[in-house]
């Protein structure tokens, strides 16, 4: 079993990338344009890449490498490069080496910073030398406190880049939303390492510079190479930089013996780098179509889900004998009706902990509570999307565990505790049997000898049985598919 850490919040934050919604993806597919090109033409990419690069010229095209401090400017986020003594709220601290600073202010004297990794972003003067730009961190997903960055620093590690050549055991999600981009990992890896190799200038180990060659749309439907060039500075958690184990791509692993392969992370920052931050391909999600695209230079591919079991297998015998790298989504949200298991008395506070279909505590999507009485002597109650109850009663709900409180004006509470009923739409396991978790990207390994579909969970733990043709015509919502080129297959 994994650790209770990977357990909850990883499964909290990974279902936030809409790479999993049919209908998102059909989008996609028919504005006719790379979804890539879109992100990094976006304004806020645009300017954050303009950033990492030090330039105001274009961001499209040039090589996205680490900024210098003398181009440092306000909205900048970077790390310190040395130990520095200086004031917060008046008190003398030291703030350590990799911690995560925000530009406020560029003064004569050095930069204005918020500063962060357990510091609160309390404001403080830092000279210029002492900031290196890196990837925006991405944020907490807590109610009242999404704009503020995860308590993380910056870390450098060196490592193997791969042990042999890539493969799919190596990817491993952590605290960060990008389910789809570790999952494409995971598939290109499985359909042709060498497309994974052939990204990186360099294949030595022990680095702490390396270019990875990305590909992006040239703005005529065309892909060309899009070289980013990165630190091995990596975002961890405070706790954890003793033992060396990244908080993003390699959570869990220690890097303390320099053995384990370093390219899903290095690969991911690129990606972080070239989009603009680790807050834009985590807090905003993407899709592994595109993700794919941009590590193979093939454009992007989607197929609708088949309707019927021999179509479905059929289907993934064929992606397997091409060689195709495959990566599918599972539904986003099931609806849950009339349920209860509401305790309390009178007015009020009524407690409720919400259960998905399979009797596992819940993740409430934002805006979709809703509590009744049966009887109609308590009034409708809903939730403001903000974790806040409003209507005929009021309370609170933790979205993230499917806690609810709700307490009513006097006289206003039900009958009976149970008349209250609530409905909503959860996120969660949709499976326990089979092990198949809700809004998440699966990488496709295998049609077993039995006619059933084998994938791998991105997270590295936790990977489903195999799954029946009726299972994924169930469970499942649609199909990402990459042409790996053929000179880099084998």
């Amino acid at each position: 079993m994994p650790d209770l850490a990977r357990k909850i919040e990883p499964e909290k934050d990974q279902r936030h990338d809409g790479q999993h919604d049919a209908e998102k993806n059909d989008e996609g597919k028919q504005s006719g344009q790379s979804h890539l090109k879109l992100q990094a033409d976006g304004k806020a990419s645009d300017a954050a890449i303009k950033r990492m690069i030090g330039s105001d010229e274009g961001a499209v095209g040039g090589d996205d490498g680490p900024a210098i401090a003398a181009h440092a400017s306000v909205g900048d986020s970077g790390m310190l490069t040395a130990e520095l003594k200086t004031k917060l709220d008046g008190n003398d601290v030291t703030v350590p080496k990799g911690t995560y600073v925000v530009v406020k202010q560029v003064k004569k004297d050095g930069l204005l910073c918020q500063v962060f990794s357990n510091f609160g972003g309390k404001e403080a003067v830092i000279p210029s030398a002492s900031f290196k730009a890196e990837p925006a961190l991405g944020h907490k997903s807590d109610v009242g406190h999404t704009t503020e960055p995860r308590d993380y620093g910056y870390q450098e590690y060196t490592s193997i880049l791969w042990d042999g050549a890539p493969k799919p055991g190596d990817v491993a999600q952590g605290r960060l939303g990008d389910c789809y981009l570790i999952a494409a990992m995971g598939a290109v890896s499985a359909a042709s390492p060498k497309a994974i190799m052939s990204l990186f200038s360099s294949h030595k180990p022990n680095q702490t510079t390396y270019t990875v060659n990305l590909y992006i749309d040239d703005g005529t439907g065309k892909m060309k190479q899009h070289p980013v060039t990165i630190d091995t500075a990596l975002p961890t958690r405070v706790q954890d930089m003793q033992n060396q184990a990244p908080t993003y791509a390699l959570m869990g692993k220690s890097m303390a013996k320099h053995d384990v392969p370093l390219w899903p992370a290095l690969l991911e920052k690129a990606y972080a780098q070239m989009m603009g931050g680790y807050d834009i391909i985590g807090d905003k999600g993407g899709h592994a179509d595109a993700a794919m695209e941009a590590m193979t230079g093939v454009k992007r591919g989607y197929e609708a889900k088949p309707s019927t079991e021999s179509g479905v297998l059929a289907k993934f015998k064929g992606f397997q004998a091409d060689g195709k790298a495959i990566v599918c989504g599972t539904l986003g949200s099931k609806q849950a009706r009339s349920q209860g298991g509401f305790k309390g008395q009178g007015d009020g506070p009524y407690h409720a902990d919400l259960k998905t279909d399979q009797g596992e505590g819940a993740e409430i999507i934002p805006g979709s509570l809703s509590i009744s009485d049966k009887e109609n002597k308590a009034r409708r109650t809903r939730d403001d999307s903000t974790g806040k109850l409003t209507g005929g009663g009021h309370g609170a709900v933790m979205y993230n565990r499917g806690n609810v409180d709700v307490s009513y004006d006097k006289g206003g509470g039900p009958a009976a505790e149970g008349n209250l009923t609530a409905d909503y739409e959860w996120r969660g396991t949709l499976d326990t049997k089979l092990n198949v978790h809700a809004w998440h990207a699966y990488i496709f390994e295998s049609v077993t000898a039995d006619g059933k579909l084998q994938f791998k969970n991105p997270w590295g733990v936790e990977h489903p049985l195999p799954i029946t043709p009726a299972d994924f015509l169930r469970l499942f919502t649609g199909i990402n598919v990459n042409n790996v080129p053929k000179d880099k297959q084998g």
